[in-house]
């Protein structure tokens, strides 16, 4: 009698074993190691901007620290949308850039809004109100 069947046997259940091992000890991989630092981050600036308050600012350094807690909520919340790594947003879940996500994220009092395209030109040779120099 051949010692094969009892080799493929024993290779079958140590690999069946191996498996098993693996599913129940291996640690699950990190879904995305910046979302912690991006929720830790979110509630910190919630916490500075509910401290900070509405409605008319005290002083200057009242309002400033309003528009700082505004400013930094903005980021935040478009780094979150934006899923692509463009200019100095990067992210490792998404390493790469996309031309789907070449759009401008615009934050008003209503919410959220995706405005396709480039941004519009900033040379004052382009603003139609401008008269030119002549330059």
């Amino acid at each position: 009698a051949s010692a094969v069947p009892d080799r493929l046997a024993g290779w079958g259940m140590a690999a069946g074993a191996a498996l098993v091992a693996t599913a129940l000890l291996w640690p699950a991989p990190a879904r995305d190691r910046l979302r912690g630092a991006a929720a830790a981050a979110c509630r910190a600036v919630g916490e500075v901007a509910g401290a900070a308050g509405a409605g008319t600012p005290r002083d200057r350094a009242h309002g400033e620290l309003a528009n700082l807690a505004t400013a930094a909520t903005t980021v935040l919340r478009s780094a979150e949308l934006r899923r692509e790594t463009r200019g100095a947003h990067a992210r490792s879940d998404h390493p790469r850039t996309s031309d789907r996500w070449r759009r401008r994220i615009v934050h008003s009092g209503d919410g959220v809004v995706l405005v396709d395209g480039p941004p519009p030109s900033h040379r004052p040779d382009d603003d139609p109100g401008r008269e030119a120099s002549g330059r």
